[in-house]
């Protein structure tokens, strides 16, 4: 306890006192190239953002009291609103890349509520004339916080009891552009979904060392649904459902999810694809049994071509989110996010 309890004065000592910077740096006076919608826009909501090593571009431990966020160039808010919001920082072992959906795996072992639950009021604006906007939303820490790497991984939750749509309220980001190589994998959706027939199928994740996901919508609220990938297109009907197999299974995920809202998607996660893949072809299908443990339907079906896509960028910032009515931000995973873009805070 005591080495560990000096090490941290040590570098405490080391980090000196707080100055106000951008993440990613040089945006002081510079509006971000993009923007994001969640959190604010949409309640609730929870998104990761990671910085890397050139995104911070700190060369000694910093120590961060304060975040702030500005509104993006477009954005306006016509009404009044409230919300909770948390916010979480990591820096020794956390991921830039943010490639987990799932939110813990991405922080790093020094994960921190830096802000400890709190009602935060948003007042009506006009669109900034001058932009950019100011850094004005402001994410005071219950606590002092150390990134002792040149890392950083921000985690934002907002808590609304109802959903919210915060109309043309975004948070502005920076997007970065990188250096393109190797084939795109691409996923193309065949046949129908039956019962019904838009119980659509999809895939994300289909080039060598990316995360492969398949997901569906089942257009019906507690559905236990069933994912499975087969190696060849098939058309075989199915006696007495109207519904048509269009993969025979060849492996069933061993996770069998369930839908809470009508409109909720569920991701099936299968591994990070290896190096050798390109060019290899996976076909998927969802099946779902509704509440009454009799009504029995299948999705359409989806062909996958793996690819060796790659893009290098010039540093690493990223982000994942999930928001929506039958989001809950403490239990539900991610359901969206890629690496190049993130959102612009203010250090302090």
């Amino acid at each position: 306890m005591y080495r560990f309890t000096s090490l941290c004065v040590l570098l405490l000592s080391a980090a000196g006192p707080a100055q106000s910077v951008t993440i990613p740096q040089g945006l002081l006076a510079k509006e971000g190239a993009h923007s994001r919608h969640v959190p604010l826009r949409h309640n609730p909501a929870r998104i990761q953002c990671g910085y890397g090593p050139k995104a911070t571009g700190w060369t000694a431990p910093k120590v961060i009291l304060e975040l702030q966020a500005r509104a993006n160039d477009t954005a306006y808010l016509n009404t009044a609103f409230t919300v909770d919001c948390r916010v979480m920082l990591s820096s020794i072992g956390c991921d830039p890349e943010c490639t987990s959906y799932k939110f813990a795996q991405n922080h790093g072992q020094d994960v921190i509520t830096f802000l400890t639950r709190k009602t935060c009021n948003f007042a009506p604006f006009t669109k900034y004339s001058n932009p950019p906007a100011p850094f004005n939303i402001v994410l005071k820490g219950s606590r002092p916080f150390l990134a002792a790497q040149p890392t950083l991984l921000v985690d934002w939750t907002a808590y609304a009891k109802v959903y919210q749509t915060n109309t043309n309220f975004y948070i502005d980001a920076e997007r970065v552009n990188g250096s393109t190589s190797g084939m795109k994998g691409v996923s193309a959706y065949y046949g129908l979904g039956c019962n019904p027939a838009n119980f659509d199928s999809f895939a994300t994740g289909y080039n060598e060392g990316e995360l492969f996901r398949t997901y569906c919508y089942t257009q019906n609220a507690g559905d236990l649904v069933v994912a499975w990938l087969g190696t060849s297109m098939t058309n075989i009907p199915l006696p007495m459902t109207g519904c048509t197999l269009y993969t025979m299974p060849v492996l069933v995920h061993p996770q069998v999810q369930k839908t809470t809202t009508t409109n909720m998607p569920l991701y099936f996660d299968w591994g990070r694809l290896p190096a050798g893949i390109v060019g290899a072809k996976a076909y998927s299908q969802f099946a779902a049994l509704d509440s009454t443990m009799r009504g029995v339907r299948v999705s359409r079906g989806n062909q996958i071509t793996f690819g060796d896509y790659k893009v290098t960028y010039p540093f690493m910032i990223s982000h994942r989110y999930g928001y929506g009515s039958g989001f809950d931000p403490d239990r539900s995973d991610a359901q969206y996010g890629w690496i190049d873009t993130a959102i612009v805070f203010l250090v302090k």
